[in-house]
């Protein structure tokens, strides 16, 4: 998409050089640098900086800037510093702490594994104060798809209230704000609307977005594929926007596709399913976290017999089952700051833990 530089906000002064000089697009006076753009236009070394801040500002929203002002940018090295406690210590170490404030963070993972259980839990981490690992502020949860679990996560906030009484203010569930989208434009107004005012008003410190993929997959028109892919992006961008603008966290739930191409989305063996979306989305994740069901869980009949038997084990075979069936594991397939690495953990009541907590 063009930008005019007849729409720019500017001197007509400038305009008329710059259209003097052959430019029409604003990008490609932010192609050229600016002693290229001085000697081509004639302006003034203070004419072109303003020049390319009303572009930068127009395109992304803020003024362009320079690595000595990000260095000293004091608050932003310490935002940086900041992470949020998944409320598994496991999982935490294994995080360096937790998820990062800005950047994007996918959890993605087949069906059943345990994604929307890590959202709702931290929805309530969010709410503890810095110092036991949280950020002291609310979550916002848009959902795409179906209802929210209401149910579950009362379950997992009657605990999570008992275990941190000491520190907490609020109810846990009336920190959670609710947001329910059903495409691509309802989305658009919540981040352009309603995300802003929830950060502000609420002081929301935590964005979930369960899940991207159900609005892709409705519009999946072949004819329409390079305008789905530029949609794709532009959510992106003003997602990472957000965390940047906001200092919060953003995950977002990605589903899975079948691997058609045979070609891995990490280090490691060939993964039979991959996440859905593309290099399109995938350009834009600062990190990508995949849970899928451990091989212990996916035992034969003669394992939950053995459970269903033993006397230190559960006593029914709808307990075997649960003891089975709720192992997981979470594996950091990519991320700037983090090595590749697989944590095991157990779905409890309680939520996710690492099997030494105990359920």
């Amino acid at each position: 998409m063009a930008l005019s530089i007849g729409d720019l906000e500017i001197n007509p002064r400038i305009i008329t050089a710059v259209k003097n000089a052959g430019f029409h697009d604003g990008r490609a006076v932010m192609n050229l640098s600016s002693a290229e753009v001085e000697r081509l236009t004639g302006l003034s070394v203070a004419d072109v900086t303003h020049l390319k801040d009303v572009i930068s500002q127009t395109v992304l929203g803020q003024s362009a800037v320079t690595c000595l002002q990000l260095w000293q940018a004091e608050d932003d090295r310490q935002a940086c510093r900041h992470r949020l406690s998944t409320g598994c210590a496991l999982l935490d170490r294994a995080l360096r702490g937790g998820l990062l404030l800005r950047g994007l963070t996918e959890v993605t993972g087949e069906s059943g594994t345990g994604k929307t259980q890590l959202c709702l839990q931290l929805c309530l981490t969010v709410q503890l104060p810095p110092s036991h690992g949280g950020l002291g502020g609310g979550a916002i949860y848009i959902s795409t798809e179906g209802a929210f679990p209401n149910r579950r996560m009362n379950q997992m906030a009657q605990h999570f209230s008992r275990q941190h009484c000491s520190v907490l203010k609020r109810s846990v569930m009336d920190c959670v704000l609710l947001e329910h989208v059903a495409d691509l434009e309802g989305l658009k107004d919540c981040l352009q609307r309603k995300l802003p005012m929830a950060v502000s008003r609420r002081g929301v410190k935590l964005v979930v977005v369960d899940s991207v993929t159900a609005l892709f997959r409705c519009d999946s028109d072949s004819h329409s594929l390079v305008g789905r892919a530029k949609q794709l992006a532009a959510l992106a961008m003003a997602l990472r926007r957000l965390a940047d603008q906001h200092s919060v966290a953003v995950v977002c739930v990605n589903q899975v596709t079948a691997n058609m191409s045979k070609v891995s989305d990490g280090p490691g063996p060939l993964r039979q399913s991959i996440p859905a979306l593309g290099l399109v989305w995938a350009d834009h994740v600062t990190c990508r976290l995949l849970m899928s069901r451990r091989e212990d869980a996916l035992s034969s009949s003669s394992t939950l017999c053995g459970a269903y038997h033993s006397k230190e084990g559960p006593t029914t075979i709808d307990q075997a089952q649960m003891a089975l069936t709720s192992k997981r594991q979470l594996e950091v397939v990519f991320a700037p700051h983090l090595a590749p690495t697989v944590v095991p953990l157990v779905i409890s009541r309680k939520g996710i833990t690492h099997e030494s907590a105990g359920v």
